[in-house]
């Protein structure tokens, strides 16, 4: 199963033009979304630990 990561760098160097479609619409609003949730679910780890230093025992 190809990603769109894998579809990005496969369309321009392997000649496969039937994915251009898909390059200019769909690779980078997928992106965004992927790390927009990921940047959400890191401030919300941050925000529910209620730790800002790890205790010394953990170091």
């Amino acid at each position: 199963m190809q990603t769109l990561a894998g579809v990005k760098t496969l369309a321009p160097f392997a000649g496969q033009t039937w994915l251009d479609p898909l390059n200019n619409t769909a690779y980078y609003p997928v992106v965004l979304a992927v790390n927009g949730m990921l940047a959400a679910w890191f401030f919300h780890l941050a925000a529910t630990s209620g730790k800002a230093v790890p205790d010394s025992d953990h170091l």
